[in-house]
């Protein structure tokens, strides 16, 4: 058990200072959160104003650029910031102390860069933008809507709210992927294992007892024998293979092709679809009650969606825009958002509150695009249970067959 000295804002604002006793420096950061405080500093030695980080090598720089940041890390990043900022901690101190708390190495980096960027003389807005992919395009556009309406905190609090909304529906789709994952991966072994190395043993047995084997049986035996045979061979083509798709997403005619074979997709499509236009409906909605105007929330928007389809439409949705069309008629022209993203795109037009009608439609899909993706997995795994039953039968079906020939011949 050691002493603790911390430094942290209450949720008055004030800033309080003390020492606790504690088995490690993060029990004590867990005790002030859940005494409603925000930490500024806990360590062993007495509070000094920590020094102002230096700036990183090139490389370092370079490697917070590709690399892009957890989306958790971010959203809790963004929520500190926007505390300490709502308690009128100047916002150069606020990026020290959410230096010293960031958990994940890139997070520490990219933001030990933002404050030398801020404390040179930079809006915060310009310094996040100059990490390019390592932070959401929606991220600094947000910023600089806040900066230029005098309601950073806000924005980061909205910031922070979506990020964690995105975060979460991230991490709900892997879990619950993990298991029809497994599962199809050990389909795929127990296929490998039985055609590779289970049916290749009956074969002296069936030559020895002689006869003519059943058409079945020895289609197995053949395949048994070319995995065999080629499996070796099989990893690195397969290997090539992705590399080589990987590859080919990079080329624009091809990505565009591709993305749009997703959307054509039975059911799959549809719940793409959908999950874009959460994706479209969210960061819209943030981005117009931050103040943004609509054709440059557009542009922030189209930089956001994943699916190339879906980015030429919000292009071309923005096109319109400044050519004075409406947003719902151009959506409508898109042909790829759910009719429902239509219709309440034209009522909150019509109704003048189209940031708060976004968030409606995006709350809506978001539950809709979750069940159909239940639904999803909840037919994948007896369909993939039953063909790994269906294979082991058939082989189980020929090994029998095989020697029912074979006692038929003798009698």
């Amino acid at each position: 058990m050691a002493s603790f000295h911390y430094r942290a804002v209450s949720a008055a604002g004030d800033i309080v200072e003390g020492d606790m006793d504690a088995g490690t420096r993060d029990a004590v950061v867990d005790s002030l959160r859940e005494q409603g405080h925000f930490p500024l500093s806990v360590g062993t030695e007495s509070a000094t104003a920590p020094a102002v980080p230096s700036a990183p090598s090139l490389p370092a720089l370079r490697l917070s650029r590709r690399r892009a940041l957890s989306l958790g890390g971010l959203a809790a990043t963004t929520r500190d910031l926007a505390t300490l900022v709502r308690a009128g901690v100047p916002l150069d101190r606020g990026l020290r102390f959410a230096t010293e708390m960031a958990g994940e190495k890139p997070l520490r980096q990219a933001l030990e860069h933002i404050l030398a960027r801020v404390q040179s003389g930079a809006p915060l807005s310009d310094a996040v933008h100059d990490h390019g992919a390592a932070f959401p395009r929606y991220y600094s556009g947000m910023l600089r809507a806040g900066e230029a309406g005098g309601n950073m905190h806000q924005v980061m609090d909205q910031l922070a709210g979506y990020l964690d909304r995105v975060h979460a529906l991230r991490e709900s789709l892997r879990s619950a992927l993990i298991y029809p994952a497994i599962l199809a991966v050990m389909t795929v072994l127990t296929i490998i294992v039985m055609f590779a190395g289970v049916l290749p043993q009956f074969r002296p047995l069936f030559e020895e007892l002689g006869g003519d084997l059943p058409m079945l049986t020895r289609a197995f035996l053949a395949a048994g024998d070319l995995v065999e045979a080629t499996w070796w061979v099989a990893l690195p083509v397969l290997f090539v293979a992705v590399l080589a798709f990987r590859f080919w997403l990079h080329d624009p005619t091809f990505r565009r092709s591709w993305d749009r074979a997703k959307l054509r997709a039975p059911v799959v499509g549809g719940i793409i679809a959908r999950v874009e236009t959460v994706r479209f409906a969210q960061t819209l909605s943030m981005l117009l009650a931050g103040g943004l105007p609509l054709p440059e929330a557009l542009r922030i928007v189209r930089d956001s969606m994943t699916n190339t389809v879906f980015r030429d439409c919000t292009e071309a949705i923005g096109k319109e825009l400044r050519e004075g069309g409406r947003l719902a008629s151009g959506v409508a022209r898109a042909g790829v958002f759910p009719p429902l993203a239509v219709q309440l795109i034209q009522i909150g037009e019509e109704a003048g509150r189209l940031d708060g009608v976004l968030g409606e439609l995006a709350t809506a899909l978001e539950r809709e695009s979750q069940r159909s993706i239940q639904r999803l997995l909840s037919l994948l795994i007896p369909v993939v249970t039953l063909v790994l039953g269906a294979i082991v039968a058939l082989v189980i079906i020929s090994v029998l067959g095989a020697f029912l020939s074979v006692n038929d011949l003798a009698y």
